[in-house]
């Protein structure tokens, strides 16, 4: 398997998409402030680099910059997912990433997105 760090536009577009869904569930609890989100941007930076520098014994080490306009006109929800997938298997290869923070926002995200995939609300509850 080889690791990549992943570029600052597709974090933004992630940070970008889960602002949109989740400002259409303002009974969720969370600060998304321009600081909260610049400071998840990096928190998934810092895990994919960790990644990196722990696959390839390297010392990669980048300050995540907001694309604003990807943030702005986010991709499309199956888009944000296939992205979150991309940058988890990006950002694993190192033993303390599945209980790290930054999984844990990777994956509320993507659990964000399925609530707000096209369909979903219609589809049957059991």
């Amino acid at each position: 398997m080889s690791a990549h760090i992943v570029g600052h536009e597709v974090i933004s577009n992630i940070l970008g998409c889960y602002a949109a869904c989740r400002r259409k569930e303002p009974w969720l609890p969370g600060d998304l402030s321009d600081r909260k989100i610049r400071e998840m941007g990096q928190k998934l930076l810092d895990a994919n680099c960790i990644s990196v520098n722990y696959r390839y014994n390297d010392t990669n080490d980048e300050i995540f910059e907001l694309d604003s306009e990807e943030f702005h006109q986010p991709c499309s929800i199956a888009q944000a997912i296939k992205y979150c997938h991309c940058l988890n298997y990006q950002s694993c290869e190192y033993p303390q990433w599945e209980r790290s923070e930054a999984k844990t926002l990777l994956d509320e995200m993507r659990e964000t997105f399925v609530r707000h995939m096209p369909g979903y609300d219609e589809a049957q509850w059991c």
